[in-house]
C-alpha cells in the first residue's frame, strides 16, 4: 500500500475502507490537503467544497462500520462543473450561470451517489464540484 491516499485506485481505497485500514474521514483529508497545495498552480476547482466532503465522509465511515454500505461509500469524487449537484452553485463555466445553484442533482451523479448515499439521502461518497478552468474571455482576469 502507497502511503499516498490520494494515489489509492477506487479498488484500493474500498478494500482499505471495508478493512478498516484508513476511514474516508482520511481519504478526504489527504484529498483536501492535496487540492489545497495543487490547485493554486494548476487552478483544477471553480468550487471547493471540504465541508460537504467532510460531513459526507463521517456518514460513509458511520455506514461502512454497520457494514451497511454500498460499494462506493467513502470515495472520494469530484464532479464537473457541467453536473449539477442539488444545492451547490453549478455554472459549466459561464458567467451567465453564476449564483445558479440547481434544486436536483444530474441523473449521472445521482447514480453514482446512489452507490453509496445513504437513506438520509445525502450523498456518501465525498463531492466536490470541479472543472477545467475554459479558455474564453468570460473568465479572463
Amino acid at each position: 500500500m502507497t502511503d499516498d491516499l490520494t494515489a489509492l485506485t477506487i479498488k484500493e481505497a474500498a478494500r482499505l475502507l471495508r478493512l478498516g485500514t484508513i476511514s474516508s474521514a482520511d481519504l478526504v483529508t489527504a484529498h483536501v490537503e492535496r487540492i489545497e497545495r495543487l490547485d493554486p498552480h494548476v487552478k483544477a476547482y471553480l468550487r471547493f467544497t471540504p465541508e460537504i466532503w467532510e460531513r459526507q465522509a463521517d456518514e460513509a465511515d458511520r455506514r461502512i462500520r454497520q457494514g451497511d454500505a454500498p460499494p462506493l461509500t467513502g470515495i472520494t469524487l469530484a464532479v464537473k462543473d457541467v453536473l449539477c449537484v442539488r444545492g451547490v452553485e453549478t455554472t459549466a463555466g459561464s458567467q451567465i450561470l453564476r449564483g445558479f445553484k440547481p434544486p436536483y442533482t444530474a441523473t449521472a451523479v445521482s447514480r453514482l451517489f446512489d452507490r453509496g448515499r445513504p437513506s438520509s439521502r445525502s450523498a456518501p461518497t465525498p463531492a466536490v464540484r470541479s472543472a477545467s478552468r475554459p479558455r474564453c474571455a468570460a473568465w479572463s482576469a
